[in-house]
């Protein structure tokens, strides 16, 4: 029961002083008051399942024990819409300066938590944003309201009358704050995750103390005579130093940093506009400007193996950071405008001499499609995204030390507003610098690693909805945009960026390993904003990206419409092109990536990146495909096709790394290690004759994936014959809609005609409210099944607050047996809402040609040829294993001569056996029985 106190508001306060209280109005729930009318409400909530948001709000069996100073809690956790099978026991205890709660929560039953258990903090009353500041320690700090997500063991909140809430943990933990609404919000991650049947707890104090100024990341404005002095020399992060003549010798491609005091009169450093740094640098052939910047130190600390960054003194913030990109004299002229004052200083001369560093990445002059360093070497990439640096609070180390250990060279980051962007302070053109600190760390241990960064500059979601409340873009904010399509067309909009940029380039342009700048994260997703005024920005970005880098960095952007804007590939600043693609369904991932990335290739004379695939965007095939099929046959299914880069999944931290797939990136480098990408002229495969070895008749399934489409299908019959082709096939959606949707209302009919009995599958997913599935065959019903939804229907339900409705997992296959001859099948939903159905199976209907994929690349010197089982998807491997393709032969036209045979075990990356063939004017591959896929790469034998 609940204690009708907190009911009825009337609660006495556990803490009370002339200034605070703290008051428990509820199951761990307590209300935060001060004299001046600041108010914080502090609870717990919990994310399960597919992302389900939850908060402890009125509990279950709620018992409560009050005893002078201490209050005790036991109970369930309950809300609006659910009991959890979650017990929880609080205990709130009175200190002199404020509250110490100790939390206990146990999981009784099997739930998911997607990500842990949380302690929130909603800012309210009197609380503004922007006005007062916030600090977690160690760690950032700013105003109220400002959007981060960091670890520390402490946050501190400021309220008005010059006093501070002190909010502690016993360990370190992931805090995030945001704007909710109006309302400042500061979350906690307390547990990660509650093992069954066992007690976890935690630790947390509540302090009331005086403020004692600005934090120490905080930036205040300088008024002081200009000047430009104390310059140091680095090199590699290490002071110079010069040889015995005196003279300082550098490396080819070794970073130079030079550290200097700067006096001026500024009140944002960061503002180009107000105070800029620039060093004229020439080099053996050309003469460049190079911007400079300014930072602010952070120390790297480790709480057990939790990584935070805690301010420290800066000496010397002024940096110019560059790299010696040619042998011979180097010489730099420093110069800072403030105002109309100016200053200028010569630097000592520098020698640069050769060495043997790769330098940057580089479009290949010998091929296009593939990629080249400076010293001519080729590369072909291979890796994954690792979008959120700190999603887990773990440093990046261990991770990218695995990644090179498996032959990964690439990876793709986000500057997103939880990990790295930097421009996301409370006003637009002020940058974190905790953030750029973890940035400079990432790229040089990716750097000694021999890993390359495609570094994301923005994302959608920073755009829409929450994202973009809290954008300091957002005219609310102190921006510039009423919306967010503004953003790519308001002048003042333009010119922030541009210093944005001129900083990027600054701090992170003399990085060799620096892939490519990618302008933004699928560019579809910003609220509103039509392809042609993307594409414009574009073309205006891309120039001013080019002008201000020297080392001319390779350029790219992306799109969720799989293939993107020709229009976008087509400006001539952007270097390298992309493919997002989910498949979003149970079929074979290696069609579609080959699919699309043979048609980039043929399409554009550019580098082409699969760079984000998966095949559910909402979520990892953790349980499904826990072996990672669904990894090695996108990238196996990429280099095959033609890409630059293997496929790079995107679920790292839920699936490639708990699962340890990354062997699968190691395989393929044992692969492709001594082809010649990069380095020799490539075309593709054309034109492969695929046989079986004998003539007996086979039959296999034909499989329909119904299109992920809300609206009435225009047609209702749908022909499907022994070869497995079916007519109108994109009018079968993938709801069923019932008779409360009467207008959407088109069942499927199909008609067939096979020579021997099948048996026809309806597999279901979800149902949305209550549904009947119904089967006929001709004009008999064959099935008649209720699917209700609500709680205990199926096998997982939940309830959409937004519709006030229950939907219910099914994932269930019904099946219905077909005899010989022509008949036609309908399905049909007689409940209330919908059936979503994801796939129509005929199994043993379609009379079979060799279900093998074959594709390859070929040169003058080498070539290689992927033979995929197309059975076998990680959803076959997942239901109960693939059928084996008999025996077949594969033929291609091929230059006439003996070969090499190499047939590679793709899975492990080994060499299986090595065969001699002589041809006179085609290639004839026999790969016998195939149960997944096999590699071969064809060699040229000199002559005799």
């Amino acid at each position: 029961m609940v204690s009708a106190a907190w009911q009825s508001g009337d609660a006495a306060p556990l803490f009370e002083t002339p200034s605070e209280k703290i008051t428990v109005n509820g199951p761990g729930r307590l209300s935060i008051e001060t004299e001046d009318g600041c108010q914080i409400e502090l609870h717990f909530t919990l994310w399960r399942d597919n992302w389900v948001f939850r908060q402890l709000t009125y509990g279950r069996d709620v018992r409560t024990r009050s005893n002078g100073g201490v209050v005790e809690q036991t109970g369930k956790w309950g809300d609006f819409a659910e009991t959890l099978p979650i017990d929880f026991h609080f205990v709130f205890s009175r200190h002199e300066d404020g509250v110490d709660i100790e939390v206990t929560f146990t999981r009784t039953e099997e739930i998911e938590l997607t990500s842990g258990v949380w302690i929130r903090a909603e800012m309210l009353g009197k609380f503004e944003r922007g006005r007062q500041q916030i600090a977690v320690h160690p760690g950032p700090s700013g105003r109220l309201g400002r959007t981060f997500a960091d670890f520390g063991s402490r946050i501190d909140i400021d309220t008005d009358a010059g006093r501070r809430l002190h909010i502690a943990f016993d360990r370190p933990g992931l805090v995030r704050s945001k704007m909710d609404g109006t309302a400042p919000v500061i979350a906690a991650k307390l547990f990660d995750d509650l093992p069954l049947g066992e007690p976890v707890e935690a630790a947390v104090r509540l302090r009331f103390g005086e403020r004692d100024g600005d934090y120490q990341d905080h930036i205040v404005s300088k008024r002081t005579p200009l000047r430009l002095q104390d310059v140091d020399l680095y090199v590699n992060g290490n002071p110079a130093a010069p040889d015995a003549d005196g003279t300082i010798r550098v490396t080819q491609y070794d970073t130079l940093e030079y550290r200097m005091e700067v006096g001026g009169k500024w009140k944002n450093p960061y503002d180009p506009d107000q105070i800029s740094l620039t060093a004229n640098v020439t080099s053996a052939s050309r003469t460049y400007g190079y911007p400079g910047f300014y930072m602010l130190d952070f120390q790297r600390q480790f709480h057990g193996d939790v990584e935070t960054w805690a301010p420290q003194p800066t000496a010397k913030p002024w940096r110019i950071r560059l790299t010696a990109d040619e042998p011979g004299p180097l010489r730099c002229q420093l110069r800072v405008v403030n105002g109309r004052k100016r200053k200028t200083v010569a630097l000592p001369r520098i020698e640069v001499v050769a060495g043997n560093k790769r330098g940057f990445l580089r479009t290949s002059q010998t091929d296009p499609h593939y990629f080249q360093y400076d010293n001519g070497e080729g590369c072909f990439l291979i890796g994954h995204n690792l979008p959120i640096y700190n999603n887990i609070g773990k440093a990046p180390d261990t991770i990218l030390q695995r990644m090179a250990d498996n032959g990964e060279n690439c990876c793709r980051i986000w500057m997103s507003s939880d990990s790295l962007g930097i421009e996301w302070e409370d006003r637009p053109g002020r940058y974190r610098q905790e953030s750029a600190a973890r940035l400079d760390h990432f790229m040089v241990t990716t750097e000694r690693l021999g890993i390359n960064v495609m570094l994301c500059l923005d994302t959608h979601q920073d755009f829409a909805g929450q994202g973009w409340l809290d954008n300091p873009y957002n005219k609310v904010n102190g921006g510039f945009c009423k919306k967010p399509q503004d953003w790519f067309t308001r002048k003042a909009a333009h010119k922030q960026y541009r210093k944005r940029l001129r900083y990027l380039v600054a701090r992170w342009g003399y990085a060799t390993n620096l892939l490519c700048w990618e302008f933004g994260n699928e560019f579809e997703g910003w609220p509103e904003a039509d392809e042609s005024t993307v594409i414009a920005w574009h073309q205006t970005m891309a120039p001013v990206l080019k002008a201000l880098d020297p080392y001319k960095h390779l350029v790219t952007t992306s799109w969720w419409t799989h293939m993107g804007p020709e229009a976008c590939w087509r400006i001539p600043e952007i270097d390298i092109v992309q493919t997002h693609v989910y498949t979003n369904n149970d079929s074979s991932v290696a069609d579609p990536v080959t699919n699309y990335t043979q048609a980039q290739w043929l399409y554009y004379e550019k580098p082409h990146m699969f760079s984000e695939f998966g095949v559910d965007s909402e979520g990892p095939p953790r349980t499904t495909d826990p072996r990672g099929w669904c990894v090695h046959n996108s990238m196996w299914a990429a280099v095959a096709g033609g890409g630059a880069s293997a496929a790079m999944p995107w679920w790292h931290s839920t699936y490639i790394d708990p699962l340890n797939l990354y062997f699968h990136f190691g395989a393929l480098r044992r692969f492709v290690n001594d082809l010649p990408f990069g380095t020799a002229t490539w075309q593709q495969f054309q034109g492969f004759r695929v046989q079986f070895e004998d003539e007996t008749v086979r039959f296999a399934d034909v499989v329909i994936l119904p299109s992920t489409k809300w609206a009435r299908p225009a047609l209702s019959e749908f022909m499907v014959n022994d070869s497995g082709m079916v007519t109108n096939d994109t009018e079968i959606l993938e709801y069923l809609h019932g008779t409360d949707n009467e207008t959407l209302r088109n069942p499927p009919v199909f008609k067939v005609d096979c020579a021997r009995p099948f048996r026809f599958v309806v597999s279901v997913g979800r149902v949305s409210r209550s549904g009947k599935l119904h089967i006929w065959i001709d004009d008999e019903l064959k099935v008649e099944r209720d699917l209700p939804a609500g709680k205990g229907h199926g096998k997982a339900w939940s309830f959409q607050g937004k519709w006030n409705i229950w939907q219910s997992l099914y994932d269930e296959d019904f099946v219905v047996e077909i005899p010989a001859g022509r008949h036609k099948i309908r399905v049909a939903n007689g409940g209330l809402d919908w059936i979503r159905v994801k796939r129509y199976v005929f199994e043993g209907y379609r009379k079979m040609q060799p279900d093998l994929m074959v594709s390859g690349m070929r040169t003058d010197e080498v070539a290689f040829v992927w033979l995929h089982n197309r059975r076998n998807t990680w959803r076959q491997n997942w239901v109960g294993g693939v059928e084996p393709i008999a025996p077949t032969q594969v033929s291609v036209a091929y230059p006439a001569g003996t070969y090499t045979l190499e047939w590679w075990n793709t899975w492990d990356g080994e060499i299986l056996s090595t065969d001699t063939i002589t041809t006179t004017d085609k290639l004839v591959l026999s790969p016998g029985e195939l149960a997944t896929d096999i590699a071969v790469k064809i060699i040229p034998q000199e002559p005799q």
